[in-house]
């Protein structure tokens, strides 16, 4: 396994090598107790060519989940109820019957969510639970933001190996005119999200206020991690989840 202190140079120079990349395991984070994020989705996602790879996502009620845009795939498949990726005690595996990325996302930050339809009724347990998401306009940052996902150990190798427990952290949103301009949210530090926790919610006050999205650099040592405002997308989610259902 990668020393930390080498994956961290590995991942300052790919990404500065290249300021817009895919936002990526949680990076200084730790170990997520058992239960304590029961919406989380893990979706195994097949790509051209058969290629598996994961995406984060968290469920919204019975039948759909929310991810991001650009975890686009040829097929999905969502795990729900996951802890630990070796223990599938308590889980429920259910394709995906219709991917819905939002109409007006042409790649970047910008509107990267996709709403999920699963093919089969997710039952609720202990594990299983869906987490509410804010849609008020919110005149200040949310505040006590923390982000989860099991995304890959060797950030940018292209390999679909993942962290197999659930890792989180928490998240301080920051506010500067990059992000203003393009009405996402942000957290400026070298904790957080990597490759494969795309689509995971940014929970803040115990509900999802955002997608985790992309990573940016404008320096050297200032990264810019980004999330979707669910809030400027509350009514799309809620008209397909109608529409769909």
């Amino acid at each position: 396994m990668v020393k930390w202190k080498t994956l961290l140079v590995v991942l300052v120079m790919a990404v500065f090598l290249d300021e817009h990349v895919l936002a990526m395991t949680i990076h200084g984070g730790r170990g997520a107790s058992p239960q304590s994020r029961p919406y989380m989705v893990l979706l195994k996602r097949v790509k051209d060519g058969d290629v598996v790879s994961h995406c984060g996502g968290f469920l919204l009620n019975e039948y759909f989940v929310l991810t991001a845009a650009h975890c686009k795939a040829k097929s999905y498949t969502a795990i729900l109820g996951l802890h630990n990726y070796w223990e599938s005690h308590g889980t429920q595996r259910i394709p995906v019957k219709v991917a819905l990325p939002f109409e007006e996302y042409e790649g970047g930050t910008q509107h990267d969510l996709m709403l999920l339809q699963l093919s089969a009724k997710a039952n609720f347990s202990e594990t299983i639970q869906p987490i509410t998401f804010a849609c008020q306009l919110e005149k200040r940052l949310p505040q006590s933001c923390s982000v989860a996902g099991w995304g890959n150990i060797k950030a940018f190798s292209g390999s679909s190996q993942m962290y197999p427990i659930l890792q989180e952290a928490n998240v301080t949103l920051v506010e500067n005119a990059f992000c203003a301009n393009g009405n996402f949210y942000c957290s400026g530090s070298e904790t957080g999200p990597r490759q494969g926790d795309s689509g995971g919610p940014l929970v803040c006050q115990g509900e999802a206020y955002g997608v985790i999205s992309q990573l940016y650099r404008l320096s050297v040592d200032k990264p810019l991690y980004t999330y979707v405002k669910i809030s400027d997308h509350c009514k799309w989610i809620r008209c397909n989840m109608k529409k769909y259902h």
